[in-house]
């Protein structure tokens, strides 16, 4: 960039863009997971609590999601859509992570029960139960992630 200041609406629209990739991006890797892995593989017998196995997948996919996000708000909008994109990412993951944790701790038994065999992705999504590392994990992983990409592709820029 040269040094040149880049204008604030820039700015927020490489915010908006990155936030919008890592959304389709993260939906796209984990129903890959999903499919991959079968509802099985994704659930612990009979409940809709997620493996281990899953929760890690997500995180990663999440981790991958952040980075992408954080490269292109930088090619749009400069480090600072980067940053304001990883406070967009921090804050979103907070609010969501306290709703789904209202949204267990609501319930009265720990883990609903599922009958046995395939699930589909979308029943799967309103009834999946993550466990409380995965949720408070989340917010950090896009923090630390969309950070990371801004950070990679500023130091690409620099280089040219």
């Amino acid at each position: 960039m040269n040094g040149q200041l880049i204008p604030l609406g820039r700015s927020i629209l490489g915010m908006f863009a990155g936030y919008v990739l890592s959304v389709v991006l993260l939906l796209l890797l984990v129903a890959l997971c999903y499919i991959e892995l079968g509802s099985e593989g994704v659930f612990v017998t009979n409940t809709y609590r997620d493996t281990s196995l899953f929760e890690i997948l997500k995180l990663a996919c999440g981790c991958v999601s952040a980075i992408a996000a954080g490269w292109l708000a930088v090619r749009i909008g400069g480090m600072r859509a980067a940053v304001m994109l990883a406070l967009l990412m921090a804050a979103t993951g907070l609010v969501n992570g306290s709703i789904a944790w209202n949204k267990q701790e609501s319930r009265k038994e720990p883990w609903l029960e599922r009958a046995p065999g395939p699930l589909n992705f979308t029943l799967a999504g309103e009834n999946t139960q993550n466990s409380a590392m995965y949720i408070f994990s989340l917010p950090f992983v896009g923090l630390t992630g969309s950070l990371a990409g801004g950070a990679i592709c500023a130091a690409i820029q620099r280089k040219r």
